[in-house]
């Protein structure tokens, strides 16, 4: 025979548990997802309500927008806030993302003034001075942060060699030169230079 017997097969086992293994994976999805997200949402929105619910007036406050001041005015859904000399603007309470501690907002300020007068002039500074020690070239006179004046005679990626006198040639960082001379400077102050 060249065609084999085909035989009938027995019917699949039923899977254990019956249908429920379904149902009960999609009610433990529900209840995974309300409890991680639902919930803890709730909760931030409760919050957020009794936040906004006990402003005063006085409260320096931060909003969505990132704006900080604060309060001189508030009624029923709307605050005033200063933010300046004599600039108050009208927003929304529910905008309202924190209260800050009673005086942020003058640190806030105390730091941007130090910014301002301090560290953003220094960055200028060290910006201006990186771009001076980077022009360098042979044959400019310089005067060194220790008051040193003379002539560069050499130079390499972080050092330059000065010559202070006749024949004395001194090697230095080039990140103490404070100011490059205009020619002719040493001559006038009666250093002589190689």
């Amino acid at each position: 025979m060249l065609i084999p017997q085909a035989y009938a097969q027995t019917a699949a086992a039923q899977p254990q548990g019956g249908g429920l293994f379904l149902p009960l994976m999609m009610i433990g999805i529900v209840a995974f997802m309300y409890f991680t997200t639902i919930r803890p949402q709730r909760k931030r929105q409760k919050e957020h309500a009794a936040m906004v619910a006990a402003l005063k007036k006085g409260d320096e406050v931060a909003l969505s927008s990132g704006m900080l001041g604060k309060i001189s005015g508030l009624d029923d859904n709307y605050l005033v806030l200063s933010v300046g000399n004599n600039v108050d603007l009208k927003f929304q309470k529910v905008h309202v993302t924190s209260v800050l501690p009673k005086g942020t907002l003058m640190m806030i300020g105390i730091v941007a003034f130090m910014y301002f007068t301090t560290i953003r002039p220094q960055r200028k500074r060290q910006k201006e001075h990186a771009a001076m020690v980077a022009a360098l070239k042979k044959g400019d006179e310089v005067a060194l942060s220790s008051g040193m004046l003379g002539k560069i005679s050499g130079l390499d990626d972080n050092y330059l060699v000065l010559s202070v006198g006749n024949n004395v040639d001194l090697k230095f960082q080039k990140v103490h030169v404070t100011s490059v001379l205009p020619k002719g400077t040493l001559k006038s102050v009666g250093v002589e230079s190689a």
